[in-house]
């Protein structure tokens, strides 16, 4: 996957997190309980958390290993916060099962990342 199509990835899943947030916020209370309404506002925050790395540190990544790391980065961020919101938004699976797989999926991705910025040749 080439620099700009993870800072298109990444400014998508900004997107869908600030208009997830709201709905948490203004649709969610009343229809859900309080603990999945924090659930779904974790989910939207780790999703703009990790939409705003991609966006911005995407396009400037040059090796294999780094941008190998970036999508690391981006399938832990889908697993992750997609695993959180459809528990809450659509509770017919055991989604949560996939969370812890796409929180390792973020740590490995970002130590990923360290260990290519580290070793990159050229550039400082």
């Amino acid at each position: 996957m080439k620099g700009r199509w993870f800072a298109v990835l990444g400014a998508l899943a900004a997107a869908i997190a600030v208009a997830g947030d709201a709905y948490g916020s203004h649709g969610l209370p009343g229809k859900v309980s309080a603990a999945l309404v924090e659930r779904f506002a974790r989910a939207m925050h780790y999703l703009l958390l990790h939409g705003v790395a991609l966006a911005a540190i995407g396009p400037r990544l040059n090796s294999i290993a780094e941008r190998l790391s970036l999508a690391t980065v981006a399938l832990g961020m889908l697993l992750f916060s997609g695993a959180l919101a459809l528990s809450v938004l659509w509770p017919v699976w055991h989604w949560t099962r996939l969370a812890p797989v796409g929180g390792t999926l973020l740590i490995a991705g970002w130590l990923l990342l360290a260990v290519a910025t580290l070793f990159r040749r050229g550039g400082g």
